[in-house]
């Protein structure tokens, strides 16, 4: 078992960590260069929420620290739950090199199947349906609403 101060010390890394990468992207985000044909949102709305989700996580970590909360928190288990990391890599292997054959669709689906099965969800009929749907809906989401090409694919001709 560690000591609790190896347990303050890491939320203090952790959160000092969090800040600094958004750091990182706030200054990337400064020297963007947008063209003036976007209107009010443009490439710039997502970093920009990251960045304030990564300094709200790394001051909620900072306050966990300080407070002394994160000892509060144990884990179930000491043990790693390899099966479920290897079948999340395997998905995420899977969609990029299956992207341009396969197409967004389908691809995305496997990894979000593979991601279900990675969390220990063992109802594959359900898990693929919900996969489907969710990868067709991001995929419509960002073709035909953001205007942005996917590959679609072997279903180019059905979407």
């Amino acid at each position: 078992m560690r000591a609790s101060g190896a347990r303050s010390k890491a939320g203090f890394f952790v959160g000092l960590g969090l800040i600094a990468l958004a750091a990182v992207i706030g200054f990337d985000m400064a020297r963007m260069q947008v063209p003036p044909n976007y209107a009010s949102y443009g490439p710039q709305i997502f970093p920009y929420l990251s960045i304030v989700v990564l300094v709200a996580a790394g001051l909620y970590f900072l306050w966990q620290t300080a407070t002394g909360k994160p000892d509060s928190i144990r884990a179930d288990s000491d043990r790693s739950d390899w099966g479920g990391v290897i079948g999340i890599s395997v998905g995420l292997l899977a969609q990029v090199f299956l992207l341009e054959p396969l197409g967004f669709v389908l691809s995305a689906a496997i990894l979000f199947f593979a991601v279900a099965w990675g969390f220990r969800s063992r109802k594959p009929l359900r898990d693929a349906i919900i996969a489907i749907l969710l990868s067709l809906a991001t995929y419509l989401v960002f073709t035909r609403l953001l205007n942005l090409q996917l590959p679609p694919g072997i279903l180019k001709s059905v979407i």
